[in-house]
């Protein structure tokens, strides 16, 4: 299981199907020894302080303000990482490939068939997570909550 730590910031409150949660984006670039001579930390610096919200189901009775563990099963975040990333350079690949040894296609020719190849892999993926969006396995699961922050209260 890929687990992250995650903050309630609403809840249903009809029923307590629903919970709102935060969750961080971290950059690996703070434990890195060459963070000071590395490029890649200026262009993390611009995405710093954003988050990620997204409802999930409260299947542990997490209330606002508490803090929740989230995690998903590694394989489907395998599967839906392959998917992502690596289908669309195949079908790229293979358009580029097919457009110059059997079409005979100039370069711009292969160009233009490669990026629609390109294009027909990010369709797939459209579809990939179209059919996937309401299986379990996909969606991250609530599996601990921690005491709520509480903030210190006024004794006037």
């Amino acid at each position: 299981m890929i687990k992250e730590q995650a903050v309630v910031i609403a809840r249903d409150t009809e029923s307590e199907g629903r919970i709102s949660v935060r969750v961080d984006r971290k950059s690996s670039c703070e434990t890195c020894q060459v963070k000071s001579a590395c490029g890649q930390k200026l262009l993390n610096e611009g995405r710093q302080g954003k988050c990620i919200e997204f409802e999930l189901d409260n299947l542990k009775g997490a209330n606002v303000g508490d803090e929740v563990t989230i995690a998903i099963p590694e394989d489907s975040f395998l599967q839906a990482a392959f998917v992502m990333y690596v289908l669309p350079l195949i079908t790229m690949i293979a358009a580029a490939v097919l457009g110059e040894k059997y079409f005979l296609l100039s370069d711009g020719g292969v160009f233009l068939v490669s990026s629609l190849g390109f294009a027909l892999g990010l369709l797939m993926v459209r579809k990939f997570a179209d059919s996937k969006r309401s299986q379990a396995d996909f969606q991250p699961q609530v599996i601990a909550v921690s005491s709520s922050r509480k903030l210190p209260e006024n004794n006037l």
